[in-house]
């Protein structure tokens, strides 16, 4: 069952929010985990889970002593072992030289993959909103545009990688047929993760008309756009990249 939970982690002492890097993120969440479940999630190519602080992103230049993190988890059997983590106040994590003392959920969001595919309305406007920098892939390259097939393949993918219920089937000739960009407003970010090559992603809003009268269609379409806010698009997701809302 996908699932979204916004966390509230108070620091020891004050920081800069570049200094809180999503390999760090991730290093903390997976302590959490069983050591055997650990070794399994690093050799998926495609991360059940993404941990996002936009923050870090964009390099804000002012000191924080707290900061909100979104966790997304799309397996079940990764939620059922972080819930004790969930439960913890008082904790104790390290984030380079800073600690983490104090934790709170601020709010748990869950769906099932057979909500996603109930769509009372199927409109045929959607407007994308990348929050942080996102990076496509077309034949085998990083793609910096926010090619509409190309997100939806990438979404189908994920999508049939690990919903428990039926999988989606959408041909690439009618994506390219029946979605038409109307308008982009995008920059490019580049992105410093210790140990890692710069990044590069773009952010910004995508504007995408769906030419078609198909519900069939029209509802593949809308439940892979519910789902895409928890996955996230492209790659990178599991470190917070591809984060999108989607109206």
């Amino acid at each position: 069952m996908p699932t979204r939970i916004n966390v509230e982690f108070h620091l020891d002492k004050a920081t800069f929010p570049f200094l809180i890097t999503p390999d760090r993120l991730e290093e903390l969440f997976l302590t959490t985990l069983p050591e055997g479940l650990v070794k399994t999630l690093k050799k998926e190519p495609v991360k059940p889970y993404t941990i996002t602080y936009v923050d870090f992103f964009f390099g804000e230049k002012k000191l924080i002593t707290n900061f909100p993190v979104e966790i997304t988890i799309i397996n079940d059997e990764l939620l059922n072992y972080l819930s004790p983590f969930l439960s913890l106040r008082e904790v104790n994590f390290s984030l380079g030289d800073v600690y983490i003392t104090k934790m709170r959920v601020r709010s748990i969001e869950e769906e099932d993959f057979k909500d996603f595919l109930l769509n009372a309305e199927l409109p045929n406007q959607l407007m994308f909103e990348f929050m942080t920098p996102s990076i496509l892939v077309r034949e085998g390259l990083n793609f910096l545009l926010p090619d509409p097939v190309l997100l939806f393949e990438d979404t189908v993918k994920k999508w049939n990688r690990f919903s428990s219920i039926e999988k989606i089937s959408l041909e690439r000739d009618w994506l390219v047929k029946h979605l038409e960009t109307t308008a982009v407003f995008i920059k490019t970010k580049h992105v410093e993760v210790p140990n890692q090559p710069y990044i590069s992603g773009f952010y910004g809003k995508l504007f995408v008309d769906i030419h078609s009268k198909s519900k069939t269609y029209l509802n593949k379409i809308h439940a892979l756009r519910r789902f895409a806010e928890y996955c996230h698009i492209g790659k990178n997701a599991h470190w917070g990249f591809g984060k999108v809302q989607i109206l």
